[in-house]
């Protein structure tokens, strides 16, 4: 198992462990490494890893305690190569909880060796051990799964770090999904991956927010802030009011009719002027049904013709029906391709 650790000594860095908490299933993100930091018999084998993502508090490296806090269990699903450093795109999947926290810190030594870097006492690694590494037999020690309570105790976890404790909630995006397809489901986190959207159809995207602190001073909280790409049209505001420690939210869209070929689109959101999280979405064009109609009138027109001359009703129905199916399978082949 790849184990990939994000740390708070940059904001962005810190932001990464949030949108990966934050984000729905399949859903990608991207992370950045300098290529030192990488352990360098995985830089030629990443592609195609199962992996690990996990926030290391790099204020208490060394110290007794839990110092790495698992996050998300991802697929790496490309690497790009820029000169000295790698940018490395996760497709996620379920949230990760150390079952057994002392073993899970003891599991990224080897033989009495950590292979994690040490920080200096402005944050930044010396340079040594590494931040990308494999990590053996360490399936045993977590849990894994989609549902909202494995997620609020990951949030948990990493609310108790220094670097989260100031967060005026923690949120992610539940489901997205059409409006009246299925009953709502509010206890897991859907996959968003396969998700096809249809223009003229009607859509909820669903956020979940929470804090695990309920008797903290009620912060000032920012709103959840939306925007988005072609062909989404939001059916309410593009802000939307957090002022509970928990609760479910509700954004509501539709996809545009004009919309005649298939192309991908994106939504972004999160707390206003503050971090966000970027989904792409794909809407499925309706160009494959206007082909169909079309293809299918033309090659139903000699039969037609021969109907209105000759008066052989019954002998025409065969040849229509054909010309019909026979324009389906051609455009529906094309359609799947698209």
């Amino acid at each position: 198992m790849i184990i990939l650790l994000s740390s708070a000594v940059r904001k962005q860095y810190k932001e990464d462990i949030l949108r990966s908490l934050a984000a729905p299933i399949g859903a990608k993100v991207r992370f950045r490494y300098r290529q030192d930091l990488i352990e360098p018999d995985l830089l030629e084998t990443l592609n195609g890893a199962s992996a690990i993502i996990c926030f290391i508090d790099e204020k208490a490296v060394g110290q007794q305690g839990v110092f790495v806090v698992p996050v998300r269990e991802a697929k790496i699903v490309a690497v790009h190569i820029h000169g000295s450093t790698r940018s490395i795109d996760l497709g996620l999947r379920g949230f990760v909880r150390a079952t057994h926290e002392a073993a899970f810190q003891a599991a990224l030594f080897r033989g009495g060796e950590s292979v994690l870097p040490r920080f200096g006492t402005a944050g930044e690694s010396d340079g040594s051990g590494y931040l990308v590494f494999k990590a053996e037999d360490v399936g045993h020690l977590v849990e894994t799964g989609t549902s909202v309570s494995l997620w609020e105790s990951v949030v948990a976890r990493l609310s108790s770090k220094s670097a989260f404790s100031g967060e005026e909630y923690f949120w992610g995006v539940l489901d997205i999904s059409e409006k009246a397809s299925r009953p709502q489901e509010t206890d897991s986190f859907a996959p968003v991956d396969k998700l096809k959207l249809l223009p003229g159809h009607y859509y909820r995207l669903l956020t979940y927010h929470y804090h695990p602190d309920v008797h903290r001073p009620q912060p000032t909280t920012p709103p959840m802030h939306v925007t988005h790409g072609t062909g989404i049209e939001l059916q309410g505001p593009a802000e939307t009011t957090v002022d509970s420690d928990y609760d479910l939210k509700e954004i509501a869209f539709r996809v545009s009719n004009d919309m005649p070929i298939t192309r991908r689109t994106w939504v972004r959101i999160g707390p206003k002027d503050k971090w966000t999280l970027a989904l792409e979405l794909r809407i499925r064009g309706a160009l494959p049904l206007i082909s169909f109609g079309l293809i299918a009138v033309s090659l139903a027109a000699p039969p037609i013709l021969r109907i209105i001359s000759d008066n052989l009703y019954v002998l025409a129905i065969g040849p229509v029906l054909a010309a019909i199916i026979v324009a389906g399978a051609a455009v529906f082949g094309v359609r799947r391709g698209l």
